[in-house]
């Protein structure tokens, strides 16, 4: 991991990783995705992670957690946050990349006074350099090679009659100014619209902006890229640096600015492609500023929540639908309780627990301001299955207030809100409240033969009969899971409901119980890729090998489920399984429910 400030030369130092690649005949792969590494190996060269979405992250960390023995080489550039907010942006995810076996930090500094010096005599020539100058120099960038490349630049445009001012500190944007003077106004208008697209830039999309043809804009871009504004490459057309870029954005009027995104959005909302990039539309709409831009980027942030929902992108979904309420005009209520409910559901999946919530009651509390029972009964159930007492108590009340309002004639939704109250009572400890509403809950879902209806509500009911003598109708409960889980689509319900199996077998001493449900668990783990199974799996195993005496094997499945927590990433999701400690060691909090190991919630604690 390459990192450094702004224009320290992270990105130059990849281009040399890329030399040496290519003459050592390694493939190279620069920002994209890759499926197969080469059998005589790969680098993939992956720049700004800084501005990575937190679900690219996430991939991220999954591949390097298990580089060990694989011939291959990422390379990351992050920058240097500027500021708290960049620094809170950055912070957790890159800090637990930096973890990973096989990590290497790179941090770049400026340059020193003597390569400056070194610098400046390869480009003025040997002798002509004083050392006041090469020492303002050093000064003025502290060090920063793109400061530097920069100040030399200026200099040179004066034929070194004159030195630029340094001694207030040298910015970017005075010294790309200078720059931008030796352009013609044409190309100036160019670098505008490029700037608003970003640091990388699609010609043919610039001179539908402009409304110019391909053969002007050809110009300007030869023009700016002989000026140092711009480089080209391959397949490839750029600033010469991101704060260069920056620099010319700034300097662009308001009222420009926005007729410049409103063209963007449009250009690109006319391409056959334009779902693939709904969410930069949108964000141009945005930026657009007025009441029409407003609706479109509301319908087009929309669009890409959805692309990212249906790719389980759930953090990009969360961030359109928070795109799309902020842009939502004040009187379009109806639109608005929708889009809560979607923005508290991608949340919720996302691990956002605390903003789903808070969506989920301005949605009960826009819903219940117009009668409206249905609305309060949706966000009443999307929050779920948190072992958190505060949490699954703003959960009861909203449900409550649901049923307060329902028409008795829905008796699945009923069910499912009954459970979720059920679910809230086990947090605050409320056995007899647990019991009884897990018990109508589960009579109103199976008049209802609902599937979803169903699983709550035997969810519940499991819950609540994990005390000891009702291993049997655990059994039960976790048949109807598993046998309900497919009809309903939820492949978690069957991972739940062989769980469960093994618990039931656990508490009976039935170990041809425990083998069948460990074996059907395993084979969920490997059809359906579920990590969480596989570890269950595992912890179980553990616990099975441990009941038949075998200490060896029992800690070798034990440390195989903490080495899996690990490298996904949740080093809470190590377990201690009767008696084997792995680290850290967690402390199970006693239940009045049933013995200490209490499957369901540790299920549930897991699941987090």
């Amino acid at each position: 991991m390459i990192s450094g400030p702004a224009g320290v030369g992270k990105t130059r130092l990849t281009d040399v990783v890329d030399d040496i690649a290519g003459n050592l005949g390694l493939p190279v792969a620069s920002g994209r995705a890759v499926d197969d590494a080469i059998p005589r190996g790969l680098v993939v060269i992956l720049e700004d992670l800084h501005w990575a979405d937190r679900t690219s992250l996430l991939l991220l960390r999954h591949l390097v957690a298990d580089l060990s023995g694989a011939r291959l080489l990422v390379v990351v550039t992050v920058r240097d946050p500027a500021g708290p907010a960049e620094q809170e942006q950055a912070s957790e995810l890159l800090t637990e990349l930096l973890r990973a076996p096989g990590a290497i930090p790179l941090p770049l500094t400026g340059l020193s006074s003597v390569e400056v010096r070194r610098w400046l005599d390869e480009v003025l020539g040997p002798g002509t350099v004083t050392d006041e100058l090469a020492d303002r120099v050093h000064r003025g960038a502290d060090g920063n090679p793109l400061l530097v490349r920069l100040i030399i630049e200026a200099i040179l445009a004066h034929d070194g009659s004159s030195i630029p001012e340094l001694s207030s500190g040298i910015r970017v944007r005075q010294m790309t100014r200078g720059l931008l003077a030796r352009v013609e106004p044409p190309t100036r208008e160019m670098l505008s619209a490029a700037a608003v697209l970003g640091e990388h830039i699609d010609p043919t999309v610039v001179g539908r902006m402009l409304d110019r043809p391909d053969v002007e804009i050809a110009g300007a871009i030869e023009e700016a890229t002989l000026a140092g504004i711009l480089r080209s490459m391959p397949g490839s057309l750029a600033f010469t640096h991101a704060l260069v870029r920056d620099a010319v954005y700034t300097d662009i009027g308001e009222v420009e600015r926005r007729t410049l995104h409103a063209a963007a959005a449009r250009v690109l909302g006319e391409r056959a492609d334009s779902d693939d990039v709904a969410g930069i539309i949108a964000t141009h709409w945005r930026n657009a500023g007025d009441a029409a831009s407003a609706e479109r980027c509301v319908t087009w942030a929309q669009r890409a929540a959805d692309a990212a929902w249906t790719s389980y992108a759930h953090d990009e979904a969360a961030h359109f639908r928070s795109i799309a309420l902020e842009a939502m005009p004040d009187d379009r209520e109806g639109r608005r309780r929708d889009l809560l409910i979607a923005a508290a559901r991608a949340e919720f999946a996302a691990g956002q627990i605390a903003t789903s919530l808070d969506r989920c009651c301005c949605a009960a509390d826009l819903g219940e301001s117009v009668g409206d029972g249905g609305t309060v009964a949706e966000a009443a159930l999307i929050v779920s299955g948190i072992g958190s007492a505060p949490v699954m108590g703003v959960v009861d009340e909203l449900c409550g207030r649901a049923l307060d309002m329902l028409p008795d004639g829905d008796p699945a939704l009923h069910a499912r809100l009954l459970a979720q109250r059920a679910l809230a009572a086990a947090e605050r400890e409320d056995v007899a409240a647990l019991r009884m509403l897990s018990e109508t809950a589960l009579g109103l879902a199976e008049r209802s033969a609902d599937p979803d209806a169903l699983l709550d509500a035997v969810h519940a009911r499991h819950l609540a009969l994990t005390a000891s003598g009702h291993e049997r109708e655990r059994e039960q409960l976790a048949r109807r899971a598993i046998a309900i889980a497919d009809r309903a689509g939820q492949p978690l319900a069957t991972m739940w409901g062989h769980v469960w199996m093994a618990d039931a077998g656990f508490g009976t001493g039935d170990l041809a119980l425990i083998e069948t449900a460990l074996t059907e668990l395993e084979r969920v783990a490997a059809r359906r890729h579920l990590r969480l199974a596989r570890w269950h799996a595992l912890r179980l195993r553990a616990a099975l090998a441990l009941l038949r005496g075998d200490i060896a094997q029992a800690i070798a499945h034990n440390d195989g489920a903490a080495m899996l927590g690990d490298r996904g990433g949740n080093r809470r999701g190590t377990c201690r399984v009767r008696g084997i400690p792995t680290h850290p060691r967690p402390r199970w909090r006693r239940s009045p429910l049933g013995p200490t190991y209490d499957s369901d919630r540790l299920c549930r604690s897991h699941s987090r």
